[in-house]
């Protein structure tokens, strides 16, 4: 089975290809480029081999995605008609494929599909509560139960989010690149804001996972992912991993799960 997983979230757009079930390395663009998003499609979808009973050279997989962004959604079903003549499927509520696991919040509807995709990836691994965090433009923190079901969770902003926030509505506080704290204190404004951007989102993660166990019951395993996911390895002992592109990982399982319980597939 070969898949081409596509996640278009708020500011980049990723491309996971799965060929025979063999992770390729992904490709993240910005979501904006739209050159860059097209010269990412073709570089993956080039690499599929072609079915073997194609007398037309047509590929043999099939790509799934899953957005948060509405705009973006059928520019890029657009492009997939155009550039490779192939109709992506999408995954959520009503939609193509349908979600992997049940969801227990108030308006289902209105829950982020990545949340969901990253959280029944790791959950599957898990097979018990867990926890996962995915570090990107947002820092969302969601809970699963032992049953597989998705609780709902938290959402803050991300820390270069912040980071440009403390700049554009302040007079004097620099915009910084966020990394690991050099020194505990910072010495100067940089540092300053440096650190305290990034011990803000550090706080919320284990502060987050500390109230979830009390919900859950017990202390959870947590799993973070997300583009900045690897600027908190050294300083989040209490995560059990980091993972990249987990919500990838969810838009196959979403469409596995499909397949399995279609009939006669």
């Amino acid at each position: 089975m070969n898949i081409l997983a596509v996640d278009i979230g708020n500011s980049n757009i990723k491309f996971g290809l799965f060929i025979d079930a063999e992770r390729q390395p992904s490709l993240s663009v910005s979501g904006g480029d739209s050159q860059a998003v097209s010269d990412a499609l073709r570089q993956c979808w080039d690499k599929l081999p072609v079915a073997k009973r194609s007398t037309e050279g047509r590929k043999e997989g099939v790509i799934v995605f899953s957005s948060v962004k509405p705009e973006w959604t059928e520019s890029f079903r657009q492009l997939c008609r155009e550039q490779i003549d192939e109709k992506p499927l999408e995954v959520g509520l009503g939609k193509d494929v349908d979600l992997p696991i049940k969801l227990n919040t108030e308006f289902p509807a209105d829950t982020g599909v990545d949340r969901v995709m990253a959280a029944a990836a790791a959950y599957v691994v898990a097979q018990g509560p867990v926890v996962v965090a995915d570090i990107g433009t947002a820092v969302t923190v969601d809970a699963v139960d032992g049953e597989g079901n998705f609780l709902g969770g938290a959402i803050a902003p991300g820390p270069e989010l912040c980071a440009r926030a403390l700049s554009s509505e302040t007079a004097k506080l620099p915009e910084v690149q966020v990394q690991q704290p050099a020194l505990p204190v910072g010495a100067n404004t940089e540092q300053a804001v440096n650190n305290g951007v990034f011990y803000m989102a550090a706080g919320f993660l284990e502060y987050s996972v500390r109230k979830f166990a009390e919900e859950l019951g017990s202390w959870p395993q947590t799993v973070v992912t997300g583009a900045s996911a690897g600027l908190f390895k050294d300083e989040c002992e209490f995560v059990d991993d980091f993972v990249e592109d987990l919500v990838l990982s969810g838009i196959v399982l979403s469409y596995k799960k499909k397949i399995a319980d279609t009939p006669d597939s």
